[in-house]
């Protein structure tokens, strides 16, 4: 994965690119494009994608912020601790425009 994003690929193509590529582990990757807000977390397999998440000004609707941990979101029944934690700390914060701040306070309490 490294790899792919070190070459440079366009948005399109880096997503695509990691859609397909054979990976070690089952995993989340996070691409964003730099325009808000597009984005998309591809949910993976080891050769599979399980699950795609387009993040844009639609699938946000009200909320600014997209919350992902350990956790099969699209599952309903599927509970996390850490997810809800997140969750609860981002509407806490509020929206800031020092989004890494913000990333490194909620990665810092205790639960998440």
């Amino acid at each position: 994965m490294q790899r792919l994003i070190i070459e440079g690929h366009d948005y399109k193509s880096l997503v695509d690119k990691l859609q397909t590529q054979s990976l070690n582990a089952p995993c989340y990757i996070t691409v964003a494009n730099g325009k808000e807000p597009e984005g998309v977390i591809i949910s993976r397999g080891r050769d599979t994608v399980d699950h795609l998440a387009v993040i844009n000004k639609a699938s946000l609707g009200s909320k600014w912020y997209i919350a992902q941990t350990n956790m099969d979101v699209w599952h309903a029944k599927v509970r996390d601790p850490r997810y809800e934690k997140a969750v609860e700390l981002l509407e806490a914060l509020g929206q800031t425009t020092d989004t890494q701040a913000l990333v490194e306070n909620v990665l810092r309490i205790k639960g998440v």
